[in-house]
């Protein structure tokens, strides 16, 4: 019988590649929701009050912030995931 696992050795996880994915994919949505909104401008005219719905200012703000939450969101478990030694882990499972 052949064994079907992995040979590769078992190390933690980078934190850091787990962040750097997490912000490609939230930049990717944030560039497509700033481009649609912007691309929506008549649309959204009628919703907004007291902003211009090309204003630019607002739009990076939003754009900053999204960011700055999916960062958030990611750094905390993949430090929580950095920290846990893979050993344990597959042997718990």
């Amino acid at each position: 019988m052949e064994d079907s696992g992995s040979r590769r050795p078992v190390r933690p996880a980078d934190p850091n590649m787990l962040v750097g994915r997490t912000l490609a994919l939230a930049g990717t949505g944030v560039c497509a929701g700033a481009f649609g909104a912007w691309g929506r401008t008549r649309a959204l005219r009628a919703m907004l009050n007291d902003v211009q719905p090309g204003d630019l200012s607002v739009i990076a703000t939003t754009a900053v912030v999204m960011l700055v939450v999916a960062l958030i969101a990611s750094a905390i478990p993949a430090r929580a995931a950095g920290r846990v030694d893979p050993i344990v882990v597959l042997r718990d499972s």
